[in-house]
Parts: structure tokens; sequence; C-alpha cells
């Protein structure tokens, strides 16, 4: 980068800002998004398996195998046998990975440690037709009580974002009915695996 001259008026990386919305607009601007996505979540996935676990072999737990497939938001909890519940959300449509797009939450199971998965299951499923089908990042919490709380949206409009409560007290075989946790319609984040209990048994998201 040359010096600039004496009395020369220039703004800081104006140039490059403004090549940069040149090159990134329209189309360019979600093909760069997507490759975004992909890249960081397989970087997530090395990072987790070869930082955070032994150098064995595990296997990825959920990876793009074309492109343009999304999969986020993943939240675990340990059941009683030692095995591992992991939920996460499951973008349906290929090709369509903005957040309103349809989402299911999907589960999967892993028997030695996370070593390896079972198959995917559908968790949660919107079938409402006013709904966009997009479920909200899911939560797993182990409650004082022994049971499992699972939390997660329904993306109704962009007005109306409720999220919803269902416990299972037989290891996640079977769910309650779902509990609306937010009453008023708006639009509500509740980012993944955040929910925690208080020692008062209050739960707190």
């Amino acid at each position: 980068m040359e010096p600039r001259q004496k009395g020369e008026q220039t703004v800081p990386y104006a140039e490059d800002r403004r090549r940069w919305g040149l090159r990134c607009g329209g189309e360019n601007r979600r093909r760069l998004y997507r490759s975004w996505q992909l890249r960081c979540g397989t970087a997530l996935i090395w990072w987790a398996t070869s930082i955070l676990l032994p150098a064995e072999n595990f296997e990825v737990m959920v990876a793009p195998m074309v492109p343009y497939k999304r999969y986020g938001n993943g939240t675990m909890v340990q059941l009683k046998d030692g095995r591992i519940l992991l939920a996460y959300n499951n973008w349906t449509i290929l090709g369509e990975t903005i957040d309103r797009s349809p989402a299911n939450v999907t589960g999967r199971i892993s028997g030695d440690g996370g070593r390896t998965w079972g198959r995917p299951f559908v968790l949660h499923e919107i079938t409402s037709k006013d709904s966009f089908g997009r479920s909200g990042p899911p939560s797993l919490l182990r409650l004082q009580s022994g049971g499992i709380a699972f939390f997660y949206g329904e993306m109704n409009s962009y007005r109306d974002f409720p999220y919803y409560f269902r416990r299972s007290e037989d290891e996640g075989e079977t769910w309650s009915e779902p509990v609306r946790m937010t009453a008023d319609p708006a639009y509500y984040i509740l980012i993944n695996h955040r929910v925690i209990q208080l020692e008062t048994g209050r739960l707190l998201a």
C-alpha cells in the first residue's frame, strides 16, 4: 500500500469497502453467506472432534453431504443409561437456507460416548398450515426431578415466533403436550442449549 501524500484527504478503507459492496451485492452476497455457513460448520465439527475429544475414531455427527444443506442449533443431554441424545435444527428443503425456510428438530442417539451415532429421527415437526414450518433453536435440559425438558420455537410469521415447553419422564421415548411459554404474539428468540434450572426449581431461559 502506497503511503498517503501530504495534504491528501482520504477515508481509510473507503475504496475497499466500496469494492466489497459491489462484489457482494445480490446473488453474490447469498453465495458468500452459504459458503461461510458451510465453512464455519465444517470448522466447528473439526474443532469439536479434534480438540474437545480424544484423538480416536470418532465419526462426524452431522455434516452436509450435498451443497446448500443446512443444519444448526445443536443441544445435548445425557440419558440415565449413559447414552447421549442430540437434537438440532434440520432444514428440510434442499437449497433453502434462510431462517424462515422449513426446518424440524431432528434427534440422534449415541451409545458410545459420541464416537458413533444412530440414524436421525424427527423429534419435533410443525404440521400447522398457518406456520412457515420453521422450528426454532431447541434446548434439552435434565430437570432436578429427573425428567428431561425440551424447549423449541414455532415460526408462524415475522410477528409471531412463540416458544414451547415439553417434558419427558421416560428418557425421551414420549413427550408431554406442548405448553406455550410466550403469551403475547412477538418474534422471540431462545438460543439453543441456554436454559438453566435454578436451585429454587425455577427455569431461566
